[in-house]
């Protein structure tokens, strides 16, 4: 739900339940002035990527910012799962940015696990390793005993979600329905591949606990871990403090990758020379991909 918009008018916006259609409406490129790399950023749960947009003078020159809005908000049904939320996604995406450039694809909460499936799907698209994930808080795929059950809760969360602490009951429904949207999609969605590229995953403290580092950890070997000293997730992309070492996080991985890509673009230059492709066909239609 776009921060920059009543929750009443965003509600009223879901109930009408439009038909879904590709269009590039809810991408926003901000490009950058001798950029020289891509990073993706994905809403987050029940939420625009307006909530990026603090962050955003944070983040360094030299990458281009593509902005991915939720464009189901509003239609009759989400896609069944997150491989087919990705898809959709990247059958615009594609088009829109260089694929001879680092593409890191970033997601904050719900958003980390379909910027994951995007990364996924990209690398069988242009090659292994040709994109970096980002992870801001995210959850897992397993959501036993931690998705709410009773009414009570859902509103918590989604008031938590949307930083009010009252919605009137008429327009708590319809956010229920798509709350309800999301986890169908997560219970629907297999446990991913490992990932074998580049990651950065930004937890709080509690992830430590709570086992969520131990299970990106088994996903992504190359994985680097930066703990923010927080303890509210919505808090990351709001207050001051966090941002400003989510920012310095964003910034020093991306500076890593892209030194990475120079430095295999370099080594293997001899061997371009007699071309040949790395592409493998990859579908992006409404059902999942395959080889």
């Amino acid at each position: 739900v776009s921060q920059t918009s009543t929750v009443r008018s965003q509600a009223a916006r879901i109930g009408k339940g439009s038909a879904v259609r590709h269009n590039a409406n809810y991408l926003h490129f901000q490009m950058r002035q001798g950029s020289v790399a891509t990073i993706v950023l994905v809403h987050p749960f029940l939420a625009q990527s307006t909530v990026f947009k603090p962050l955003l003078p944070l983040l360094d020159d030299s990458f281009d910012v593509l902005l991915v809005d939720d464009p189901f908000m509003g239609t009759a049904g989400y896609p069944r799962t997150l491989s087919q939320w990705a898809n959709h996604y990247l059958t615009d995406i594609k088009e829109q940015i260089q694929t001879d450039h680092p593409v890191l694809f970033g997601g904050y909460s719900f958003g980390g696990l379909i910027a994951f499936e995007m990364a996924q799907k990209w690398d069988q698209l242009y090659g292994a390793h040709s994109s970096s994930v980002v992870l801001l808080d995210p959850g897992t795929y397993e959501i036993d005993n931690t998705v709410p059950e009773s009414e009570s809760e859902k509103d918590s969360l989604i008031m938590n979600s949307l930083g009010r602490s009252e919605i009137s009951p008429q327009d708590i429904l319809p956010l229920r329905e798509r709350f309800d949207g999301y986890v169908r999609a997560l219970k629907e969605s297999e446990c991913p591949l490992t990932y074998e590229g580049n990651c950065l995953h930004v937890a709080l403290p509690d992830r430590l606990q709570d086992g969520v580092v131990d299970w990106w950890k088994k996903c992504c070997p190359n994985i680097t871990l930066g703990v923010v000293d927080c303890d509210n997730h919505y808090a990351l992309m709001r207050d001051a403090k966090p941002l400003t070492v989510v920012s310095q996080l964003i910034n020093e991985h991306c500076h890593a990758i892209i030194e990475e890509n120079r430095a295999v673009s370099s080594a293997s230059s001899e061997s371009r020379l007699y071309g040949g492709s790395s592409r493998t066909d990859v579908s992006l239609e409404d059902g999942d991909a395959k080889e």
